[in-house]
Order: C-alpha cells, then structure tokens, then sequence
C-alpha cells in the first residue's frame, strides 16, 4: 500500500491516470482503509490522497472513509487532513457554479442549485472530519500537517481562520518557528525508523492570505484581553505581515494596529519581546504604503510613551536602555519621517516625564545627527 501511494503520484504526473488504472487505485484504497493494521490503513488513505490531486473521483467515496476521522493512529489522521485539503480545493471550484449556455434556462438553473447543494453538503462533511481532528489537543504532529495543507484553503473557507490560528500559536515553538521561517523545504519524518510517510512542510508565509491572519489574530488577542503579548503572538505577527502592504489594505491594516499597539509597545521594553516586537513597529512605521505608515506612527505616540515611561521606573523587568537606544537611532536613521516622528517623541517625552528624561540616555539620540 505504501508502494501504491507512491506510485500514483508518479502515474499522476506522467498523465497515466486513466478511467481503468484509477478504479485499481480506488479499490486498494478501500481495502486498505478497512485494515486492522495502522500501516495499511495510512497507506490507503496516502493512495486517496494521490487519486484525490488528479481527479475528482474521490468526492464520491466521502462515507467510506468519514468514519476514519475516529481513527486513533496519529497518521491515519494526518493523512486524513490532507485528504480533506485535497477536497476542499476541488469542491471550491462547484460552489456557486453557473449554468452553461447550452443548457436551457430553466433546467440549467436547476442543474446548477443541485451540483451547488451537493458541493456545499460534501463541504460540511469534509469540515466535520477537519473540526474533529484539527484541535488544539491533537498530536503535534498530527496538528503539522494540518497546518502546512489547510494553509492552501484559508482564501476559499475562512471560518478555518480561527482553528488555524489558535493551533499554530499553540504548536511546539521549534514545529512552528520552521512553518514561518522561509528556507528550503525538506522533507520529514516526524518518527525514528521508516515506519511512516514522509511530509514535506510548507512556508506558511508564502501562502496565506496576510490579512486575514493579522486579522484574525488581532481579534483573537482582543477578546482574551491579555495582559501582555508571549513569543508566540509577535512571531505569527510578524509572519502575517506582508512584504509589501497594498494602499488599498490601508484601513485595514491600521485597524490590525490599533488593536495590538498596546501590547506590542509594552512588548518593545522587555527583554525576552523586545527584537520581535521592534521588527513589527519598523514594517508599520516605514511601509511603503504611505497613509499606513503615517496613520500607525500618529496613533503609535501615547502608547510609545507609556514604553519609555515603563522603561525608567525602578523595580520593573525590562529591556536594557543601550538596546532601546540603538532601536531608536535606527528608527531616526531610516528616512526624514520617522527621523521628525523619533524627535518629536522624544520631546514629547521630555515635556512629559521631566525627571525620567534627565535620568536617561535620550539626549543622545536627539543630538545624534
């Protein structure tokens, strides 16, 4: 069966898949599904993954293999979620079809309101076997290859957004840090021996939709009300930006701002979120979207105060004054903007916190040409 799963990507690619060779496949598949053995029964559902990339022959067997969503081998789920990725994608593609011109008007239409009911039928069934096993408490490994497959549907279904958000803040920093860090890709196996399949983890940032992510997130932070930001909020922030920021996405991006500000400038002063949280003020403070980079360092002042303000009382934990002094001469140093909004931050500081400001460095960044 790990053989075949193999094999069918292959024929896959070389275009082999015909009608005959497919129902082979299928047949195997369901054999394997209704193994006793875990191995098998990954290998089956590794064989509907394959099929499941060349056709859509695989949308119709959904009741042989839901109940495999109650399987409680750890790769017989994971490669469940790939399936269900899989079909996802094709079933977005028959949602809302229209009916052809040559279909006469009455019973195109009614063609059509039945393919869209079956499409969005099969939908809740797929997202029913993703609900049951893309949970927080699932094995990290399982949750992995979740993350690096349902990243591809986030566009066409974002009542993901939550679950996926919540799953990766929660992932193992080391199983999260390589979703969000761009380098090669490799492939794994997340146990010792040659017992399991071989994953191949996806850049997370290359694929989903920014927006929604910081969106997301923001909203997410917004209701827990925390108290402070951990790693794991400034990391996925972070990757959530853009590399450029579209002037149309202006108003909402300064509305993703407008609510981690707080956090994000009381991040800046401690020493453990100090690189991520200055990384995430730079990409607002200097886009290249111009009335979003305005609008974040007009609303940033009160916040960016209260920092500095935080950073000069006595018996607090916070980062040392030398690195928040370099933070700000870069800042001053990249362009004439942001060189006006530092000095008049400072001064403003000045004007506001006397005593602090004598006691401090700050000097040395307003004379700093």
């Amino acid at each position: 069966m790990c053989s075949l799963a193999s094999l069918v990507q292959l024929d896959g690619k070389a275009g082999l898949l015909d009608e005959h060779l497919l129902d082979l496949y299928i047949y195997y598949a369901l054999m394997a599904v209704q193994s006793p053995q875990p191995r098998t029964r990954v290998g089956g559902v590794a064989i509907l993954c394959g099929v499941a990339q060349h056709s859509q022959a695989v949308l119709g067997l959904l009741p042989s293999f839901t109940a495999l969503s109650n399987d409680e081998w750890w790769e017989v789920q994971a490669q469940l979620l790939r399936l269900a990725a899989q079909l996802l994608l094709r079933l977005a593609g028959e949602r809302g079809q229209a009916p052809t011109e040559d279909d006469g008007s009455a019973s195109g239409a009614s063609r059509a309101d039945e393919t869209e009911a079956s499409a969005e039928t099969m939908i809740d069934e797929v997202l029913g076997i993703i609900s049951r096993l893309f949970v927080v408490s699932n094995s990290k490994n399982v949750l992995q290859v979740g993350l690096s497959s349902l990243v591809y549907v986030l566009p066409e279904y974002p009542n993901l957004l939550p679950n996926f958000v919540a799953v990766l803040l929660a992932q193992r920093p080391d199983l999260r840090q390589r979703l969000l860090t761009p380098e090669e890709r490799v492939r794994r196996s997340y146990v010792h021996g040659n017992a399991t399949f071989m994953y191949e983890e996806t850049c997370l940032l290359d694929v989903w939709p920014h927006l929604d992510i910081a969106k997301t997130l923001a909203m997410q932070l917004e209701a827990m009300q925390l108290q402070r930001l951990e790693s794991e909020h400034l990391e996925v922030l972070l990757a959530s930006l853009p590399f450029f920021f579209e002037d149309e996405d202006a108003d909402e991006w300064l509305h993703v701002f407008a609510k981690v500000k707080q956090l994000l400038f009381a991040a800046l002063v401690e020493p453990e979120l100090h690189v991520l949280s200055g990384q995430i003020v730079k990409k607002f403070w200097a886009c290249g979207a111009e009335t979003l980079a305005q609008g974040c360092r007009e609303g940033s002042r009160p916040d960016f105060l209260q920092a500095l303000h935080l950073l000069y009382t006595p018996d607090t934990h916070h980062v040392e004054e030398a690195t928040l002094l370099v933070f700000l001469r870069e800042l001053k140093h990249h362009n004439e903007d942001l060189q006006s909004e530092v000095e008049s931050l400072l001064e403003a500081f000045m004007d506001e916190y006397p005593e602090e400001y004598q006691a401090s460095q700050l000097e040395t960044v307003l004379k700093d040409a």
